[in-house]
């Protein structure tokens, strides 16, 4: 279950069926992303704005997420444009609990 932002295909916050939670919360003029192109673009990196969506596809605990961290298999998170009055990025950053 998530919570389906500006009417489109972007969760900000939800919780899947093993009970893990990702919250997203906005932080303007802060939150930063890293540089992806070329060849990582779509293999081994994710849209900012897909990130909730896929943390909660892909594990069940906070613990398998810190270990995708921590042994490099958590993909790079990209800045992902909005085309929304007034707005170029949304600025987020997660809670994962």
């Amino acid at each position: 279950i998530y919570l389906n932002a500006f009417r489109r295909d972007i969760a900000s916050d939800g919780m899947n069926s093993e009970g893990l939670s990702v919250g997203a919360l906005y932080l303007p003029d802060f939150t930063t992303y890293q540089e992806v192109c070329g060849s990582l673009c779509n293999k081994s990196s994710i849209s900012n704005l897909q990130l909730p969506k896929f943390i909660l596809g892909n594990f069940a605990t906070v613990q398998e997420v810190q270990e995708a961290l921590d042994n490099g298999s958590f993909p790079l998170v990209f800045d992902q444009k909005v085309n929304l009055p007034g707005i170029d990025t949304l600025e987020m950053h997660y809670t994962i609990y």
